[in-house]
């Protein structure tokens, strides 16, 4: 019994291993996928102009069933970048038999020419690439496929991601090109020179002349005042050269072109300058807005984000009446800088517009007229500063001002270093940019916007005005007293008759 046991035993077992499946083989490991981290990016302004971070794969990764040996193939988008005359197959080797592919060179030189090659193959083919998945604080790219990708940057920028470290980082060593300007006041008068100073800096890959546009309201350029400096040298003058109205045709009125062999004697983050001088010539506001167009590949045509400076000036009314506040004609002004009004006094010229209500509108003019007339008057296009209104005739029947009116116009500027008017005399106020009032005082009293209108009074009869009526009670004294002598006299006269 005990055998007849053994033996069925034995003949399940022989049974389970003819039925039974075979040991399953090791199965084909899932799909990997990884990332590149753009450290350090660059900052993009105008995404639309400057082009942001794109990933493109190159070539697919090919495994074997162990996961352990690997090559490269061309990705069918790229198929005829690489193969045939296609501008990639100078860059690489591909096996005949199986396709993989090898790069010829990974010099730098070679890997920026291939970028530039490639991004140009992407733009003819409409080639959208992959876009990061993150942008802030790093670029990343997750989720990738494995190969090998090309990551186009605003600079130019390569990256590589293998089946040995699916995790890709690559430093931003690239400089975009950047431009920004300064005036070296904050508020000029008509007439008033001021001087701007652009800065641009070089950044990598310059695959043509930097050109940087400039364009002017309320401002004269003086053309022969532009020069192009390098650490405060000025350039050789073959290695920039300018053009001005009426030879430029275009809405900008400055031009200025650094020439790529120049920017190539430079290493990146080289700084140079563009200076000139203009007139001021507008009231309120001046603006004077730059920005500069640039390659960083031969195919892609980029410009900087602009950037403006806003010079203002001031003005203030005057209002002639008298001591009843009733408004008065006649009377003529001077407005000098000098408190006791020895210096010359300022000139302007009438202007036909701006006058309402009777208000005659003056502003600085070098061939003007000193004589301010009012009734009303404002007077426009000041800088900030100190000046003094001395009344040169009174109304007929008026006594004339004996001392001049202090008038002190403060500028006021922007401490918001997040407003890009930031230390100028303008502020960004609901998406609208508008002028910081001053503070005007008129022998030290606070008058207010938007006139900065104050009153100038004359007083008529033997009362003179800005004395209080302190000459008239000398005439009184002195009357008095010569009224005194008299009988005094007579007294004696009488006394020695006795």
């Amino acid at each position: 019994m005990k055998k007849m046991k053994l033996y069925l035993g034995l003949m399940l077992l022989a049974l389970l291993a003819i039925v039974a499946p075979p040991p399953a083989s090791a199965a084909p490991a899932a799909p990997r996928t990884g990332s590149i981290t753009i450290e350090n990016p660059i900052t993009i302004e105008n995404p639309e102009k400057e082009g942001g971070y794109t990933a493109y794969r190159l070539f697919d990764l090919t495994l074997d069933s162990s996961n352990t040996r690997y090559g490269y193939t061309v990705n069918a988008e790229w198929n005829d970048f690489f193969t045939g005359s296609g501008a990639g197959a100078k860059y690489v080797a591909i096996d005949p038999t199986h396709g993989n592919v090898t790069l010829k060179s990974d010099t730098a030189d070679s890997l920026r020419d291939l970028t530039q090659d490639a991004k140009k193959y992407a733009a003819d083919r409409g080639l959208q690439g992959i876009k990061p998945t993150q942008t802030e604080p790093q670029v990343k790219f997750t989720g990738l496929e494995l190969g090998y990708y090309l990551v186009a940057s605003p600079a130019g920028a390569l990256a590589a991601l293998d089946t040995t470290n699916p995790d890709v980082s690559v430093k931003e060593k690239n400089k975009v090109p950047s431009i920004g300007k300064a005036a070296d006041k904050t508020n000029a008068g008509i007439g008033e020179t001021v001087h701007f100073t652009i800065k641009v800096t070089k950044g990598s890959h310059a695959w043509g002349p930097y050109v940087i546009k400039d364009t002017m309201t309320g401002l004269t350029l003086k053309p022969e005042s532009v020069a192009v400096k390098q650490a405060g040298a000025s350039l050789n003058q073959g290695d920039w050269s300018k053009k001005v109205k009426p030879e430029l045709v275009a809405a900008h009125d400055l031009e200025v072109t650094i020439n790529q062999d120049a920017l190539n004697r430079y290493p990146d983050g080289t700084e140079f300058t563009v200076e000139y001088d203009a007139i001021a010539n507008k009231v309120v506001e001046m603006d004077n807005t730059v920005s500069m167009d640039y390659k960083t590949d031969p195919n892609t045509d980029k410009t900087t984000p602009s950037h403006t400076v806003k010079v203002a000036n001031y003005e203030f009314t005057i209002e002639k009446v008298d001591q009843d506040k009733a408004s008065l004609a006649g009377a003529t002004f001077e407005l000098h800088k000098m408190k006791d009004c020895s210096d010359k006094a300022m000139t302007f010229s009438l202007a036909a517009d701006g006058a309402t209500d009777g208000v005659k509108v003056y502003r600085p003019s070098a061939d003007g007229k000193a004589v301010i007339e009012a009734g009303k008057a404002k007077i426009e296009g000041l800088p900030a500063g100190t000046y003094y209104l001395k009344e040169i005739a009174a109304p007929d029947g008026y006594n004339k001002l004996i001392d001049p009116v202090e008038i002190k116009i403060e500028a006021q500027i922007n401490t918001d270093s997040g407003d890009p008017f930031h230390n100028q005399a303008f502020k960004t106020v609901g998406g609208r940019v508008q002028r910081i009032d001053p503070i005007v005082t008129i022998d030290g009293s606070p008058v207010s916007a938007p006139d900065f209108k104050f009153q100038v009074v004359n007083k008529s009869g033997a009362e003179l005005p800005s004395t209080g009526g302190m000459g008239t009670t000398m005439f009184y004294i002195a009357g008095g007293g010569m009224m005194v002598a008299a009988v005094a006299a007579l007294a004696a006269k009488k006394r020695m008759s006795r």
